[in-house]
């Protein structure tokens, strides 16, 4: 089996501008020091397990008990915890993800989140719900492109 991992890197460039709040100003303030890292594999703790990377082109639900992966086939994150999530929206309209219809998995709480044309959200966590039954459905509405990319285990320690 090959060897499964994942490096993790987040980070955010927020440019405010100074012209509507310092008396004739034209500069900006850019905070560049907002950044994460995190490596995970199967020996890492939390212990990474699966991954599900796709494209979304239409508007879909994805069940992450039986997430079709064009590369690794059906993947069954049942028993798992989502621990990192990258969305991407390369298209020129907004998407949308939200808790599925049927059996939600609340990524974002019970709420749905835009994502906004050319935006991305990476999200790294320890602490959300394991997959199940009755929370496995995440769904993407999208007229564009959504790039996607999870990583599922569990924050037990791995053995070697």
């Amino acid at each position: 089996m090959a060897d499964l991992n994942a490096n993790i890197n987040i980070s955010s460039l927020i440019r405010q501008d100074l012209s509507n709040k310092v008396p004739g100003s034209s500069g900006y303030i850019n905070y560049g020091s907002l950044s994460s890292s995190k490596y995970l594999d199967q020996n890492s703790y939390p212990n990474l397990s699966l991954k599900y990377v796709n494209i979304i082109s239409t508007t879909t639900t994805l069940d992450f008990t039986a997430l079709n992966d064009p590369i690794d086939g059906t993947v069954n994150a049942t028993g798992q915890q989502l621990l990192f999530a990258y969305l991407h929206n390369s298209s020129s309209t907004s998407a949308t993800i939200s808790p599925g219809g049927s059996n939600p998995y609340l990524l974002f709480g019970s709420n749905p989140v835009t994502l906004y044309p050319n935006e991305t959200i990476g999200i790294y966590c320890e602490s959300l719900p394991t997959v199940t039954g009755s929370s496995k459905t995440l769904t993407i509405t999208t007229s564009g492109h959504v790039t996607v990319a999870f990583g599922f285990g569990t924050t037990t320690t791995a053995s070697p």
